[in-house]
């Protein structure tokens, strides 16, 4: 069975926040730049070659110490900063490692039980809003979102000078410790903009539960009630020239007009019909992402270079120029 490899998208955000949480005064202490917190990286790496000698810098360990993150590399091009890691796993029995020959995402530890799995992720620093991508990493099996954060938090406090994270509270003068705090969101891409440009879009679901306030026997108790809209798209609705701003202000504007049914904020859904089959589904807006339409590039087996398969399979965890090609070119 062959195996695509995954990229994802998402907006990466780096504050600096009170590090022990106060119930009066400022939290947040300013959004760190990228673009400096990357050449914070290239410079760390370029200064201390000897702590990266062999199988790179040791990150974190979690899981009683039976899986670990370490920094291989850091490279930049063109304003971009490809970083190589390593998703070690003692855990994973070797025999259920996929085939050696032509499907293996994972190598063996040498001399050690268990799996590496080389990790890329691409930065490119911008200015652009939460709705546009500035990170790409590799789908691995094993690296949640909350791995992926605490990587991004080491590697900010291991560049950063100590100085960085103390800080004065603006009503008592007094210095205060700080901490990275780490946001990545997925983005949306270009193929829901296709999908409404070729009339795909029938419609706006909106709903929220909420608890009943009415009193019934034991026999037809009722703990929650549901409050639906349901709204269709006309055909005199025009979507020809929406862009990804356009169609977000255009949800959120639709979503405030009937806030006044809802006790809350409802969950919003857009009602896409599939091509193929004539169904319509929906797709739930959550922080400003139209899941099911989240920005991911694939690398498909059959167009593995014969260097990305070998690299793949030797002991030496190096990067894989064939995956950065891909994960840039992602962002265009």
């Amino acid at each position: 069975m062959s195996v695509q490899i995954r990229f994802d998208y998402y907006h990466l955000k780096i504050d600096k926040k009170r590090k022990r949480r106060s119930d009066t005064g400022r939290q947040y202490f300013g959004e760190l730049s990228l673009s400096d917190l990357c050449q914070s990286m290239l410079d760390y790496h370029s200064n201390k070659p000897d702590e990266f000698i062999g199988t790179g810098k040791h990150l974190f360990d979690f899981k009683n110490g039976n899986k670990w993150v370490k920094w291989i590399n850091i490279q930049e091009e063109d304003g971009v900063f490809k970083l190589l890691f390593t998703f070690n796993d003692k855990q994973v029995d070797p025999r259920i490692l996929e085939d050696q020959q032509s499907n293996v995402l994972s190598q063996p530890i040498p001399e050690m039980h268990g799996q590496r799995t080389l990790l890329h992720i691409v930065i490119k620093p911008s200015k652009n809003p939460k709705a546009h991508a500035n990170m790409s990493v590799q789908a691995v099996a094993g690296v949640s979102k909350e791995c992926l954060l605490r990587i991004i938090t080491h590697l900010t406090l291991l560049v950063s000078q100590e100085d960085l994270w103390i800080d004065k509270d603006p009503m008592t003068q007094k210095e205060i410790n700080c901490k990275p705090h780490a946001e990545i969101s997925p983005v949306s891409s270009d193929t829901i903009i296709k999908a409404v440009q070729d009339g795909l879009l029938r419609g706006i679901f909106l709903t929220e539960r909420s608890d009943s306030k009415s009193s019934f026997d034991q026999t037809n108790h009722i703990k929650e009630t549901k409050q639906t809209i349901l709204l269709r798209i006309t055909q005199s609705t025009q979507f020809n020239e929406i862009t990804d701003t356009g169609l977000r202000s255009w949800i959120k504007r639709v979503a405030a007009s009937k806030k006044s049914a809802f006790q809350g904020d409802p969950n919003t859904y857009l009602i896409i019909k599939d091509p193929k089959t004539n169904s319509e589904i929906q797709h739930e807006v959550l922080n400003n992402t139209i899941m099911g339409f989240t920005k991911k590039e694939y690398l498909k087996w059959e167009d593995r270079e014969p260097i990305t398969t070998k690299k793949l399979r030797q002991e030496t965890p190096d990067s894989i120029p064939q995956f950065y090609k891909i994960m840039i070119e992602g962002f265009k």
